[in-house]
């Protein structure tokens, strides 16, 4: 049997795209006679678009992926600072409710849940609180005079063994002495207390900012 191959130059300059086709010429018997067969076979064209196809695809997919990422970050970063500044208002809100109720001890306050409470219970809460939380805010204010005049003196003798005559360490301590006198002056602003030279100045209008914060948060 003999077997020709045909339309060579076709199939070299077919495109990928389209598909391709080749015609033999074989001897076939029929009846005992050599006669002359013509077959034309057909090959499919190639899945549109190849490797780069799905290349493309897969780049598509991770790209949908990282905004997905990205919008599930920016979402979960709003919602933890909406909890922070809920939570600093909340305390904000106690803190200036204790200053209010060791000035008005018979009076009430708006709690942060809404609830009107009597300063007794307030103070007593607060009291409560900090041996639970002693890191918050409320617990920065000083319970006693004999408790500030302490931590002032704690931190002076911190202050007069940290080489205190470096520039650096005096802005540092001046710092958590205006601090510290925040704290004292929210707690009894009526009194004069230290700071880093170890002079004693008086509040700067606490009872008046005391009293008009208490006033806009109750509004």
């Amino acid at each position: 049997m003999k077997t020709t191959t045909m339309g060579i130059a076709f199939l070299l300059t077919a495109v990928s795209a389209f598909a391709q086709q080749s015609t033999t010429n074989t001897d076939c018997n029929v009846n005992g006679q050599q006669v002359n067969c013509t077959s034309t076979t057909t090959t499919p064209p190639p899945p549109s678009g190849g490797a780069l196809a799905g290349f493309n695809k897969a780049m598509a997919a991770n790209r949908e992926r990282a905004d997905a990422n990205r919008a599930l970050r920016a979402q979960q970063a709003q919602q933890a600072k909406a909890d922070a500044e809920l939570k600093q208002a909340q305390e904000n809100r106690a803190v200036v409710n204790i200053v209010y109720c060791r000035q008005n001890a018979t009076g009430s306050v708006t709690t942060g849940d809404g609830q009107v409470k009597p300063c007794t219970d307030e103070l007593a809460y607060a009291r409560a609180e900090c041996t639970v939380n002693p890191a918050i805010d409320l617990c920065k204010l000083f319970m006693s005079h004999g408790e500030m005049e302490k931590a002032f003196a704690d931190l002076a003798e911190e202050y007069r063994n940290d080489h205190p005559n470096r520039h650096s360490n005096q802005m540092y301590y001046d710092s958590l002495f205006q601090t510290q006198r925040k704290w004292a002056c929210l707690s009894f602003p009526e009194s004069k207390w230290p700071v880093r030279d170890g002079s004693y100045q008086p509040c700067p209008n606490a009872p008046a900012e005391s009293a008009n914060a208490v006033s806009q948060m109750k509004q």
